[in-house]
């Protein structure tokens, strides 16, 4: 009876685990960045949810687009982090708001930075 019941712990720390990892999916958030001159990152209104829930800016667990036209820069006031961090159009600059160095972390096992590749002339 005592392997059948470790057994059935097992299996049930096993199913709150995967819960848990799942339950992180469905709270993940996508931002896409709606500011086409320039803007501090941590201004939530340099940011639009376009799915999941949550509140601006991009933190860990959510997915973070840069996707304006034209040249802009993100300035960081803060460290940041997102699992996710694309730049799919114009060319974007990230810039600290002072001499302190700022880091910007990708907070996934699958880490993933997307950007486009400017064209040549």
């Amino acid at each position: 009876m005592g392997a059948k019941r470790r057994r059935g712990r097992w299996v049930d720390l096993c199913a709150l685990a995967m819960a848990g990892l799942w339950s992180a999916e469905l709270w993940a958030a996508t931002y896409e960045w709606t500011n086409p001159v320039s803007g501090t990152y941590s201004t939530a209104s340099n940011w639009n949810l376009v799915a999941g829930s949550g509140t601006p800016p991009p933190v860990a667990g959510d997915t973070a687009l840069l996707n304006e036209a034209g040249t802009y820069t993100v300035t960081f006031s803060a460290n940041a982090a997102s699992d996710v961090i694309t730049d799919t159009a114009g060319t974007v600059t990230f810039a600290s708001n002072s001499s302190i160095a700022r880091t910007y972390n990708l907070t996934t096992v699958g880490r993933r930075l997307h950007y486009r590749r400017p064209r040549p002339d």
